[in-house]
C-alpha cells in the first residue's frame, strides 16, 4: 500500500467523524451560548473570559510543546510504546509543578469570583494535562473517531449542567461547570471506556533530550500563538473591565462557531497528516493545498452569511442586552475567517521540524497586537481590540504563506481568487436583495432572504469558476472513504489537475 494513500484513506475517514461531531456538537453548544447568554448577567461571562484568558496562556509552560514532539517523527518517537511512557513520565511532573505554582500565585494575586475561576480552571486544565499522552496517541495515528464521540458527549452533558444551574440561580457556577464535566468526562473516554493507553512511566535519557530539546523549540511558538489568541481577552478584561469582556467574549465566541464546525476536523488532522508526509513533498503539497482550499472556500460561505445576518441573530437569539456587540461580533468574524489558516500553516512548520519559523512570525504578530490593542483600543474600545487582531492575523498569515513555499507548492491565485469573485458577488446581491418590498419588517424574514440569495449565488459562482475540480475532489473522497481495499484506491486523474491540485 502506498503511504500517502493510506494517510489520505485515514485523514478523511477522521474528516468525516469529525465534521459529523463537530457539526452535532457544535449545534448544541451553540444552543447553549444562546441559553446561557439569555441567562447569565453579561457580567459573569467577563470574568470567566478573563479567567480562560490566563489560564489558557499560563499552561503553555507546562505542556512544553512535549505534545509537538511526540507527534513529530524521529527515531525516538518511532516506537509508540516507549515515547508515550516517556511523554506521560514528563506530563506527570510538569502538571504537578504548574498546579503547585498556579494555586499559590491565584490565591496570593486574585480574590472573589475571579480567584474561584481561576482555581477551578487550573484543576481541570491538571486533568486534561495528564490526558494528553493518550490524545496525541490518537492525533499521531490521524483516528479521531473516540474524540468525535467525545465531544458530542461533551456538549451534550455540559449544556445539561450549565443550563440547570442557571435556571437555579447560579451563575458562575453555572459556566464553570463547563469545564469541571469535561474534564470528568475526558478522563473516562481515554482511560475507563476500552482506554487508549494505560498510564505507565519510563526514563531514556536520550529521549527526554530530544522531547525538551524539541519542545523547547516549539513550546514558544505555542506561547506565542496562545498570547495571540487571549492577548486581546487579557487587555479588555484589565484594561476596559468585565462589561466590556462580556460583550467582547461572546461577539469572539459566536464568531467563532461556524469556523469551529468548519475548520474544526480538519486541523485535528493535518497535524498527523502533514508529518506522515513530510518526506513525499508532492503529497505534502497537495494535502497543505486542499485542506486550506477548503477552509478558504466554506470559510467565505459561513463568514458573508454571518456578516449579513447579525443584526438579526443578535436580536432574535440573544436579545437586545447583547446589541452593544454588534460592530465588534461583524469585525471578529473576519479574524474567524482566517485564524484556521494560520493553524494550518502552523502546523506544516511543526510537521517539517521548522518550529522556529513560527517564533519570528509570532512576535512579530505581537508587536502589531500589542500596539493595536494599546492606539485602536484605547480610542474605540473592544471595537478597536477587534481591529487590532484582525491586522496581527492578516499579517501572519501573509508571512506565513510566503514562507511555507520553502517545504510545499501551492498557487495564492487558485487559492483565493475565485472564493473572492464568489464572496465579493455574492455580499451585493444579498445586500440588494434586502430592500425588496416585502422583506424589511421582520428580523427572521430579513434573515432568510439574505442567507437564500447570498448562499445561491456564492454556490453558483464558485461551482462555474472550479465545478470541474470540485467535482473530482468530491470523487476521490468519497472513493477514498467507502472503497473497501484502500491500497488499490487512486485518484482520478482530474483531481490532480485542477484548482485544488
Amino acid at each position: 500500500m502506498k503511504p500517502h494513500t493510506d494517510i489520505a484513506q485515514r485523514s478523511l475517514i477522521a474528516i468525516s467523524w469529525m465534521s459529523s461531531s463537530n457539526l452535532i456538537s457544535m449545534s448544541i453548544l451553540l444552543m447553549r451560548s444562546i441559553l446561557l447568554a439569555r441567562l447569565l448577567p453579561v457580567e459573569v461571562f467577563g470574568v470567566y473570559g478573563a479567567a480562560s484568558a490566563i489560564i489558557s496562556v499560563a499552561v503553555i509552560p507546562a505542556v512544553f510543546g512535549l505534545d509537538r514532539a511526540f507527534v513529530h517523527r524521529s527515531e525516538f518517537t518511532q516506537d509508540e510504546s516507549s515515547a508515550a511512557r516517556i511523554h506521560f513520565s514528563l506530563m506527570s511532573i510538569s502538571t504537578g509543578i504548574w498546579l503547585a505554582c498556579m494555586s499559590l500565585v491565584i490565591w496570593l494575586l486574585s480574590d472573589g469570583a475571579l480567584r474561584i475561576s481561576l482555581l477551578v480552571l487550573t484543576a481541570t486544565s491538571a486533568v486534561t494535562l495528564l490526558c494528553l499522552t493518550p490524545l496525541t496517541i490518537l492525533e499521531r495515528r490521524v483516528v479521531h473517531r473516540r474524540r468525535a464521540l467525545e465531544a458530542v458527549l461533551s456538549a451534550a452533558l455540559t449544556t445539561l449542567a450549565a443550563v440547570w444551574l442557571a435556571w437555579l440561580g447560579y451563575p458562575l457556577l453555572a459556566i464553570l461547570s463547563t469545564n469541571i464535566v469535561s474534564a470528568l468526562l475526558l478522563v473516562l473516554m481515554v482511560y475507563v471506556w476500552r482506554p487508549v493507553w494505560r498510564p505507565t512511566w519510563g526514563w531514556s535519557t536520550p529521549a527526554v533530550r530530544y522531547f525538551l530539546g524539541f519542545g523547547g523549540k516549539s513550546w514558544l511558538a505555542s506561547l506565542l500563538t496562545e498570547l495571540l489568541n487571549r492577548g486581546d481577552d487579557l487587555w479588555v478584561s484589565y484594561y476596559l473591565g468585565a462589561q466590556q469582556m462580556g460583550y467582547y467574549s461572546r461577539a469572539y465566541t459566536f464568531a467563532t462557531y461556524p469556523r469551529q464546525i468548519l475548520a474544526g476536523p480538519i486541523y485535528a488532522v493535518t497535524g498527523g497528516a502533514y508529518a506522515e508526509l513530510k518526506e513525499e513533498p508532492e503529497q505534502l503539497s497537495k494535502a497543505f493545498f486542499r485542506s486550506n482550499a477548503f477552509l478558504v472556500r466554506a470559510g467565505f460561505l459561513v463568514t458573508g452569511i454571518m456578516l449579513l445576518i447579525a443584526p438579526e441573530f443578535i436580536r432574535l437569539a440573544l436579545g437586545d442586552k447583547w446589541l452593544p456587540m454588534l460592530t465588534t461580533f461583524r469585525l471578529l468574524l473576519i479574524f474567524a475567517l482566517l485564524e484556521p489558516l494560520r493553524s494550518t500553516i502552523s502546523d506544516l512548520f511543526l510537521a517539517v521540524g521548522a518550529p522556529i519559523q513560527l517564533v519570528w512570525t509570532r512576535l512579530a504578530q505581537l508587536g502589531v497586537l500589542i500596539v493595536g490593542l494599546f492606539v485602536l483600543g484605547s480610542y474605540w474600545g473592544i471595537e478597536g481590540a477587534a481591529v487590532a487582531v484582525n491586522l496581527m492575523i492578516l499579517l501572519g498569515i501573509g508571512v506565513m504563506l510566503y514562507r511555507a513555499r520553502q517545504y510545499v507548492r501551492f498557487s495564492l491565485l487558485r487559492l483565493f481568487l475565485a472564493p473572492s469573485l464568489a464572496l465579493l458577488l455574492a455580499l451585493t446581491a444579498a445586500s440588494i436583495a434586502q430592500f425588496i418590498p416585502g422583506v424589511q419588517g421582520a428580523d427572521w424574514r430579513t434573515a432568510a432572504t439574505k442567507i437564500i440569495v447570498f448562499s445561491g449565488v456564492y454556490l453558483a459562482v464558485l461551482w462555474l469558476l472550479e465545478g470541474k475540480s470540485l467535482q473530482a475532489m468530491l470523487n476521490t473522497s468519497l472513493k477514498l472513504m467507502f472503497s473497501d481495499r484502500p491500497g488499490q484506491t487512486q485518484p482520478p486523474k482530474d483531481a490532480d489537475n485542477g484548482a485544488f491540485s
